[in-house]
Formats: structure tokens, sequence, C-alpha cells
């Protein structure tokens, strides 16, 4: 499989990143600590900026986002790699939305790790990123899904971070949120919301009533 992931052709590296994905994805004893003994994580990192195949950024990412679900010190192998500046630039590509779906759902993992990474994250002004793609897509499309629960995870963990630079998602899951019947990004967007809420003034409470969600909350109250 390393082979495979060298080899200068196309459509043979794309089979070797796949099958890696697939081995990844094993709920029990993915080869993670296999991967990083065989120095495969700067290979994928340089395969998932392959901008001229989709696919093959994809199952690369794919394969990242993977080890960033893993035990903290595998993610920390990422950072190491650069992995943010990586995948914040892809974030930046005019690359297809599936690619940046699983570019978001990659940080989301490496966000919910810890908040050092977490604040890492947000001074690349990536939550605002996220919000603008969101606030141009379908409400209910698995988009949306995985990149609220990206932007929650950005929102989330003790010390907390600070109102001012997390508000702007209040307008996007605003909108989402009264327009969506999808049960996964309404949990994430309330849970979301009482971390925010959890602490601070009337300042923060001004915020939600200029975006009209009060009624939408309520009414989910009431189901």
């Amino acid at each position: 499989m390393v082979t495979l992931l060298y080899s200068d052709i196309l459509i043979i590296q794309i089979l070797g990143v796949t099958a890696l994905r697939k081995l990844l994805s094993f709920e029990k004893d993915p080869p993670i600590q296999k991967t990083v003994d065989r120095n495969l994580i700067p290979r994928l990192f340089q395969l998932a900026k392959a901008i001229d195949s989709p696919k093959l950024q994809f199952e690369a990412i794919w394969c990242l986002t993977n080890i960033a679900s893993s035990d903290s010190q595998f993610v920390l192998k990422l950072i190491e790699n650069q992995a943010i500046p990586i995948l914040i630039s892809i974030m930046d590509s005019p690359t297809h939305l599936e690619v940046k779906e699983q570019t978001i759902w990659c940080l989301g993992n490496i966000s919910g790790d810890n908040t050092r990474f977490r604040d890492a994250l947000l001074d690349t002004g990536v939550l605002e990123k996220i919000c603008e793609l969101v606030d141009v897509a379908g409400a209910s499309t698995s988009f949306v899904r995985n990149a609220i629960w990206t932007l929650s995870n950005l929102c989330k963990g003790k010390p907390s971070a600070s109102f001012e630079r997390i508000q702007r998602v209040i307008p996007t899951f605003a909108r989402v949120l009264n327009t969506t019947e999808n049960v996964d990004i309404l949990n994430d967007i309330s849970w979301c919301l009482s971390y925010i809420t959890d602490e601070g003034g009337d300042d923060r409470i001004v915020v939600f009533l200029q975006c009209n969600m009060v009624p939408r909350l309520c009414q989910l109250l009431r189901h």
C-alpha cells in the first residue's frame, strides 16, 4: 500500500489512498499507529493538496479525518505536520464542495480534541469561512450537517472562547434553525447555543434577539 501511495500514476495513488481510508475506517483497531510509524501522514497531506484530482483529495482528507478522530497523540502528529495551515489552504482553494465538507469535518475533529487546537483554528478565521459557506448552502444538506457540527466544536470547551471570536455563528445558526427540520442539525445548534449562553452578559442576549431565533427555539421546546 505504501508503494501505491508514492506512485507517480494518479489512478494508482487513488487506489492506494482509498484502500488506506477503508482500513482507517474500521471501528475496531484501525491501523493508525502503523500509518504513523510508516511516516504516511506527510504523504497524505501532499495528496490532500492535489487540487487537480478532487477524488484523490477527498480520499486523502478522509484518511486524515479518521486519524483526527482518534487519540490526542495522533491529532498532535497531524498538527506537527502543519495540518491547520494545509487544511485552511484547501478551504480557500477552488475545490469541490465535498472536498471542503471533508476538510471541515477534519477541522472539527481537531478542534474537538482540546481548546488549544480550537483557539489555533479560531485564530485563522476559519469559523467565519465556514459560516459563509453554510449561509449559501441548502439548510438540510449533509454539508450543512457536518459544518454545523464543526462550528459547535469551535464554540465549546473550557476555558470558553471569547464571545467576540465566535459570535459570527449566531446569524448562521439562526438561518439554519429557521429552515431545517433535521434533528441532528437542530440538536447540534441547540447544544452549541447552550455553550455560548452559559456565561456572559446582556450583550449576548441582544445578539440572540436581533437574529430572531427565540420563536423557533420556543417552538422546538413544545415538541
